[in-house]
């Protein structure tokens, strides 16, 4: 079977998964190694997830799952620019968890509205495209008549 070429959309895809997985995971290293003071950079923002993060405990435990979600993030990218069945499935649920874990921050108080749904707009424009019937298909192997015949 030969290999498929992503489309210029998918592949645009795919680039930003990488980007903002790779950025998501050199901030995730830099709260874990406390680089210049990142911890108290963020407290200071009287943000409530800064608080959290402060205690060395619960910064690691945070810092490792988000850091394996925008491995996950990368991870999908990749699949994505080389056409692989599984990145789809993957892309999916990086994108339904990020909606998830935005809706619960609302409904926590832990997060405002708006900050949801800037959080939100990557993760529903995945989703949405993930679940585009052209996309779809695409992902979907082609057999080849000759396959058939040999088959």
């Amino acid at each position: 079977m030969s290999k498929r070429r992503p489309t210029t959309g998918m592949a645009a895809i795919g680039i930003l998964n990488i980007l903002f997985g790779l950025l998501a995971m050199t901030v995730w290293i830099m709260v874990f190694l406390d680089v210049n003071g990142v911890v108290d950079i963020l407290a200071a923002e009287q943000d409530k997830d800064a608080v959290l993060i402060t205690s060395p405990v619960m910064r690691n435990i945070y810092g490792t799952i988000c850091f394996f979600f925008a491995l996950l993030l990368v991870a999908s990218g990749i699949g994505l620019l080389r056409m692989e069945s599984w990145s789809r499935p993957l892309t999916l649920a990086w994108a339904t968890f990020m909606i998830i874990i935005s809706i619960f921050r609302v409904a926590d108080g832990e997060s405002t509205i708006l900050h949801c749904i800037e959080a939100m707009i990557y993760p529903v424009l995945l989703f949405v495209l993930m679940t585009k019937r052209s996309w779809i298909e695409t992902f979907i192997p082609k057999i080849n008549d000759s396959e058939v015949a040999r088959g």
